[in-house]
């Protein structure tokens, strides 16, 4: 489960890597799972939260509480919520060491957007790239933390991206 885990963060720092030069008008979908909605002073935030233990296996583990939020940079329609094309990023909590942000987005079966390996808040991503020239998908960002070889999961959020 580690090497799988190692070799999916892996996969996600290559392909968010290479979507770094995407062009502008490139974008990423979502599919929502539990949406939340509310709003901030900078736009719509949309949110979800996990708890991970992160013991040895005796006893009773320590649980984390943590949280991951869609937060709008860019909304090109107005709208308040993610749309292809638009520009979004990711508030979590809590914010230590080693924790990182990664980004799937689908349509149907195609997978259309990769990006991640980044420190939370640290990188925008643009919701369109040369594979997802247009139209709706569902997304996944993943906020997690490495601790030498181990990969935890801290939090999820799945969303919808509308055309």
């Amino acid at each position: 489960m580690r090497k799988f885990a190692i070799l999916g963060s892996v996969m996600f720092l290559a392909a968010g890597s290479s979507n770094c030069s995407s062009p502008a008008g490139a974008a990423n979908e979502i599919v929502p799972s539990g949406l939340v909605a509310g709003s901030t002073e900078s736009g719509a935030t949309l949110g979800t939260s996990a708890a991970g233990g992160q013991g040895k296996g005796k006893g009773n583990a320590p649980v984390i509480e943590a949280t991951i939020d869609v937060a709008m940079v860019v909304d090109n329609n107005g709208d308040g919520l993610p749309n292809w094309n638009d520009v979004i990023t990711f508030d979590v909590s809590p914010l230590g060491p080693n924790e990182f942000v990664q980004l799937n987005c689908y349509q149907g079966s195609s997978w259309v957007y990769a990006g991640g390996g980044w420190a939370p808040g640290a990188h925008d991503f643009t919701l369109a790239n040369a594979a997802w020239t247009s139209g709706g998908a569902a997304c996944e960002a993943v906020f997690y933390t490495v601790d030498g070889s181990k990969t935890a999961t801290l939090a999820t959020r799945d969303f919808n991206v509308e055309p």
